[in-house]
């Protein structure tokens, strides 16, 4: 019934109307407002990466040309004779050190103006003859002691140099970018000191900043460990970027844009790397700033689509109580009559359009069809007690068995043991046969009852025939149908092994599995014809039941009743190949010991 009721709401009209609107008018209203906004900002996006782009190429040569303008002032201050002659001077006591360190600072304030940048700085190579110099030029350190002096010293190879106030609050005032450069003799080629250039923030930014520069638009310089060297922001410079991905990107390509995330902000950032310095200028706009321009048409559509939207969600609920409700309602009580649940109140049945018309029918025919149901019930549980009566008392010769009893006791007054026992077998067997009216027996007496059985057919037949019953001992107390295994056995004997005694071999078996108790009958005679396997699947429309050669309770007598009493899932299944034996497997439920239904 649960999938049933699923299989009912899942074709609903209900549904199909909701799915429906949504997938023909609300979904494409959805998909068109986001697609027309991607679009934009992909637009805007493209618009902006290009821009940026052109204004960072622009900007890289532009500084790069600085930089090696930067480069040959230095050389043309390094080129002059003086300060060739200053930095192999060797002053000798301190009133010299004095006088020479105020003529190298004079000549490097005298020549300024002919490097651009921040500041110049001179230091001899030979630190020790110069200390009044440096002392005063280094506010107090020992330069010789810096790394960057002793690199750049040993490998004469031209370097930059990131030095922030921590460094030296006196010299760094501020982030500073220096260029150190070794000189030598200009005629010994005799390495003779350090040129240093200074490069403060404006002077580097003043080749990317933009002309028309967007609210939180940057322009920076990286190198190439991703370490911020020049940034607007001076806290910032010094720290690495926030963007691993970005970095990566620099890494493969030379200039590009990507959309990245810095903090909970998406920015569109455009880089371009220098040819000449292990630097990359990179721009970043804010996402949001580039989208501000359709932001209004993008509420006016946000807006647009949550009305429509919520007009209809007002439309399919208007749809739903006036006209699929009413049909849900039909449906639920069509489905209730089914479990003959006709006995019910209807809803509906004064409206006047076609709502109203089926309404009013289908209760009409509920009217009709009520009594003639209950009618149908009473007959078919009429029908099927006679019927289970019948089948199962046909063998009901109750005086025989007191008959019997007086046979047997005349037999042993007589000496006739075998007579006896073939006696007082049958009258067991009539006896267990009886139940005392009762159609349950147990599984034990069930056995009882067919080993009675086998001891008369052994005497009556005068054949050696063998039959092994093994059945679970934790089924033997459980409730069964009486009169199951006997007919079994007799077609097996009669029909199987009867004209093979000596070979012949029956056994029967039973186990409890789960909710239900299985009994396997095997034979190796030769085996049932398909007709009569035919006619237990399919018995007669008449209701006759099936016997027999012999006249007894046959194979379709056992499944019918079995069927009867406890339903379709019951019964005999028989696997069977004419000339190479039988098996019947028996399907019983388990019932409570104490069972009486």
């Amino acid at each position: 019934m649960k999938n049933k009721s699923f299989l009912v709401n899942s074709v609903s009209v209900r549904k199909r109307i909701v799915v429906l609107f949504f997938i023909f008018i609300i979904l494409p209203f959805i998909f068109l407002a986001y697609y027309s906004y991607n679009q934009s900002v992909k637009g805007i996006s493209d618009a902006n990466a290009s821009f940026s782009l052109d204004f960072l190429i622009q900007s890289k040569k532009n500084f790069e040309d600085y930089l090696k303008d930067l480069n040959e002032q230095m050389n043309t201050l390094i080129g002059t004779k003086k300060l060739q002659d200053l930095v192999i001077a060797k002053p000798k006591g301190p009133a010299e050190e004095e006088a020479y360190a105020a003529e190298l600072e004079d000549f490097i304030y005298e020549k300024k103006p002919i490097v651009d940048a921040y500041r110049i700085r001179v230091y001899p190579l030979l630190t020790v003859p110069y200390f009044a110099y440096i002392h005063h030029f280094y506010y107090g350190n020992d330069i010789s002691n810096e790394n960057w002096f002793t690199e750049v010293k040993k490998t004469g190879r031209p370097s930059w140099y990131l030095f922030m106030p921590a460094d030296n609050a006196d010299l760094y005032p501020f982030p500073i970018i220096s260029y150190v450069k070794r000189f030598t003799g200009l005629y010994d080629n005799v390495p003779r000191g350090l040129i240093i250039a200074d490069l403060s923030e404006d002077n580097i930014y003043r080749y990317m900043s933009t002309p028309q520069r967007l609210n939180g638009q940057e322009t920076f310089l990286l190198d190439i460990h991703g370490v911020i060297i020049s940034h607007p922001v001076k806290s910032k410079i010094g720290t690495i970027l926030e963007s691993p991905e970005l970095i990566s990107l620099i890494d493969l390509s030379g200039e590009g844009t990507e959309i990245i995330k810095l903090g909970k902000t998406k920015f569109l950032a455009t880089f371009v790397k220098l040819e000449q310095q292990p630097w990359t200028m990179v721009s970043t706009i804010p996402l949001s700033e580039m989208t501000k321009s359709i932001s209004k048409i993008s509420n006016v559509t946000y807006y647009f689509i949550l009305g429509y939207i919520l007009s209809c969600i007002i439309m399919i609920l208007y749809i739903t109580n006036f006209f699929t409700n009413p049909i849900v309602h039909l449906v639920r009580s069509m489905r209730k009559m089914d479990s003959n649940n006709v006995a019910m109140p209807l809803q509906y049945l004064k409206r006047q359009d076609e709502i109203g018309l089926l309404y009013r029918g289908f209760d009409q025919m509920r009217s009709k069809n009520y009594d003639l149901i209950e009618e149908v019930h009473k007959s078919v549980k009429t029908k099927k007690e006679l019927e289970f009566q019948v089948l199962s008392h046909q063998i009901n010769p109750h005086f025989l068995y007191n008959t019997l009893e007086s046979i047997r006791w005349k037999a042993e007054q007589s000496h006739m043991k075998e007579i006896s026992e073939m006696v007082s077998a049958l009258g067991n067997l009539l006896r267990l046969s009886l139940n005392q009216g009762q159609e349950l027996t147990t599984v034990s007496r069930e056995l009882e009852h067919l080993r009675a059985y086998i001891h008369i057919e052994k005497a009556r037949l005068d054949k050696p025939f063998r039959i092994m019953i093994q059945v679970d001992e934790d089924t033997l107390k459980l409730p069964l149908l009486r009169l199951i295994f006997q007919p079994l056995i007799e077609n097996a004997i009669h029909h199987g092994i009867r004209d093979n005694p000596e070979t012949g071999k029956i056994i029967l078996t039973g186990k409890l599995e789960g909710n239900n108790l299985y009994f396997e009958l095997i034979d190796n005679g030769k085996g049932i014809p398909p007709h009569i396997i035919e006619g237990l699947n399919n018995p007669p429309m008449d209701g006759m039941q099936a016997k027999n050669t012999n006249g007894g309770v046959g194979l379709s007598n056992v499944n019918k009743r079995l069927k009867l009493y406890f339903g379709e899932a019951y019964g005999l299944q028989i696997i069977c190949e004419e000339g190479k034996g039988t098996k019947i497997i028996i399907k019983h439920p388990v019932l409570p010991e104490n069972y009486e239904g």
